[in-house]
């Protein structure tokens, strides 16, 4: 019907999906006037400038980042696990070709560093005492070293998914020094002159799953561009980004306090306790109930 419903729409009143029509009627009316969208304040007015800013002095914890912290300490008792991504990608055999397979681990590197001064999350490290972050500045980080596990002259199979076996067991269950660079673990196993498998751990620290997906492309773009034999970015990578995390920090915090941001959670804690009614089925129009 070409209409998106706001999920604040369909709280304005509480009812059973059978109300839905209605609403999306309601608005396709608001939508066919012009008046839908009328009267939103624009949050883009909400943006940090960046001109006043340090960039590399300590900034508060997103509420997320703090759970994380604590989950990752023993004051729980389930605790010292970190909330991490662990993946692993069989690179292209014309890829690993083009390379050598021997010349991987030091290509990956190169396009991690270059990541690593383009998004200042990546350089990221944590206080706990203080329940604060920062940027490090990119002199004080070190070229990464990619770990390269060699199994070209190993032939017993077994070994070799021992080997894996034992890296996978190992960054899936890493649980890294917030206080220290860096918050990543990156490694290479070559297993023959034609695969490599490239091991990626992250921590859910410094990135979410959208910018762990942005980092993926970019890393394609970057590796693309040293193999075409091009010493500089992409194109569509030149540039810093506009605006960094800890922007997006501060702009948060400065929308937190003004009154555009009281009346929303005003509205929100005045309908907690409404919620949608359970919608109810007729016997005859429940779905047949099977044992195993």
């Amino acid at each position: 019907m070409g209409v998106i419903v706001p999920l604040k729409e369909l709280y304005k009143q509480p009812c059973r999906l059978g109300c839905l029509g209605q609403v999306v009627d309601e608005l396709i009316a608001l939508r066919d006037d012009g008046t839908l969208g009328k009267g939103e304040d624009a949050l883009e007015n909400f943006v940090a400038s960046p001109a006043d800013l340090d960039p590399h002095a300590p900034f508060e914890l997103t509420p997320i980042q703090t759970a994380y912290l604590l989950g990752r300490g023993d004051q729980l008792e389930m605790g010292n696990v970190s909330a991490h991504s662990y993946v692993e990608y069989r690179l292209p055999s014309s890829f690993v070709s083009s390379q050598g397979a021997h010349s991987v681990a030091s290509l990956v590197g190169i396009v991690v560093d270059r990541l690593v001064q383009r998004h200042d999350a990546l350089r990221l490290v944590f206080d706990i005492a203080t329940q604060t972050q920062k940027v490090l500045p990119i002199d004080q980080v070190e070229a990464y070293s990619v770990r390269n596990f060699d199994l070209t002259e190993v032939e017993d199979q077994e070994v070799i998914v021992a080997s894996m076996r034992q890296t996978r067991d190992e960054m899936e269950a890493l649980v890294m020094d917030a206080s220290a660079w860096p918050l990543f673990d990156i490694a290479v196993t070559v297993k023959t002159q034609q695969e490599v498998i490239l091991h990626v751990s992250l921590d859910m620290l410094i990135m979410d799953f959208a910018s762990s997906t942005i980092l993926a492309q970019e890393f394609v773009e970057m590796a693309n561009a040293i193999i075409n034999g091009s010493n500089s970015l992409p194109t569509s990578l030149n540039g810093a980004p506009m605006s960094t995390f800890k922007h997006h920090i501060i702009a948060e915090r400065r929308f937190r306090a003004t009154q555009r941001f009281a009346e929303m959670e005003q509205y929100w804690k005045s309908r907690k306790k409404l919620s949608f009614h359970e919608s109810t089925l007729s016997d005859s129009n429940r779905p047949p109930q099977h044992s195993s």
